[in-house]
């Protein structure tokens, strides 16, 4: 890239890199539904599983979100989308990533609990 160019293209790079988080944040939302269907409707005995890959899922979240802070940081047009009037800020990141770490300690507390019937309430 031409020095002059640099500039705005590492905006560019940065927004493409925030679409991509945010299509991977989209793919965990939908796993993490699916394994909470799963957890209310399984079998007792594989819920300890279904809970370990959704504290796999909070905890890959908050990598993205970090991933995602440091670029909103520098690129005040990441996190806001014109047509549908929809922001959000980078200090939104921060309290994604202190969510997660509740939904984990929460998950790992039902994981270690003896009892899972019935289906525990799954923090949204």
């Amino acid at each position: 890239v031409p020095a002059g160019k640099r500039a705005l293209a590492q905006k560019d790079l940065g927004i493409a890199e925030v679409c991509h988080l945010h299509f991977q944040s989209v793919t965990h939302q939908v796993r993490f539904y699916l394994l909470r269907a799963r957890l209310e409707t399984g079998a007792p005995e594989s819920q300890k599983a279904v809970l370990a890959q959704m504290i796999e899922i909070a905890k890959d979240e908050i990598e993205l979100a970090r991933r995602e802070y440091a670029i909103a940081r520098h690129n005040s047009t990441i996190g806001y989308e014109a047509s549908n009037e929809y922001y959000f800020r980078p200090l939104d990141l921060v309290e994604k990533v202190l969510n997660c770490h509740q939904v984990i300690e929460e998950m790992a507390r039902l994981q270690s609990s003896a009892k899972f019937s019935p289906a525990p309430a799954i923090p949204v």
